[in-house]
């Protein structure tokens, strides 16, 4: 068990449009894009803040400076580094985010595929967890009071969706891309006030990510299928993943 501590008006795009705009899509609780210099904070070369895109209120911010991820690229956009051993970003005042149906995409590039990735996205108490780590076998897996392991893990730049359609729990899919990597049960439960990413919430230097992160998008709801398959080809196209 973890500890306690995972508009601009434009429209729905087409599929493969250049834009990329999470709020045509759905009801978005927060989206970050660290690839948009008006919405992050920099210093000497690494990542001290980012700001909600969707005008939330829930942003990120690292004040320990050898804590805060470095910056770097996926593909031709700006991204940053979790080093995996201390690099990570907190955000606080979330309330019920993770209850009911959600979805949520990430655009990362692991620089490992075995179990030392560790965590993507951590709520405290109660906890709900993105991993890969020794909890979840080495694969791909999420925690909503138990660990469930989906998916080997992969290197490279990817989108990695957690997709809970049922407002009353039963399964929750895992996609990287467009790809399935396979379902579980999933419990739904509200969060805790403090989301972390790229490690839990106290910054724990053993739950570190080692990965590329880019960009996410938390939406209060489930996506269709096809605002789904459309979101995510966006996000191919926006960060150059084939």
């Amino acid at each position: 068990m973890p500890r306690l501590g995972l508009g601009l008006g434009l429209g729905r795009r087409r599929a493969g449009a250049s834009v990329f705009d999470a709020t045509a899509y759905g009801t978005v609780k927060q989206w970050t894009d660290l690839s948009d210099d008006a919405y992050v904070t920099k210093v000497s070369s690494a990542f001290s803040a980012a700001v909600c895109k969707a005008g939330t209120g829930r942003d990120w911010v690292q004040g320990t400076v050898a804590d805060r991820p470095t910056v770097s690229t996926i593909g031709t956009r700006q991204a940053c580094l979790g080093d995996g051993v201390n690099h990570w970003l907190a955000s606080t005042g979330w309330t019920t985010i993770a209850s009911g149906t959600q979805t949520i995409m990430m655009v990362i590039d692991p620089q490992v595929s075995s179990g030392t990735l560790d965590y993507l996205l951590h709520t405290n108490s109660p906890a709900f967890v993105l991993a890969m780590n020794t909890d979840t076998d080495g694969k791909v897996g999420f925690y909503d009071g138990a660990w469930s392991s989906i998916a080997d893990g992969a290197t490279g730049a990817q989108v990695l969706t957690f997709h809970a359609p049922n407002t009353s729990g039963g399964n929750a899919t895992m996609y990287r891309n467009l790809t399935s990597l396979g379902a579980d049960a999933y419990t739904h439960g509200a969060s805790g006030t403090t989301i972390a990413i790229l490690s839990n919430t106290v910054g724990d230097p053993t739950r570190c990510c080692n990965t590329k992160f880019g960009e996410m998008v938390w939406w209060a709801d489930a996506l269709t299928d096809q605002a789904r398959i459309d979101a995510t080809t966006a996000l191919m196209t926006k960060w150059g993943i084939s």
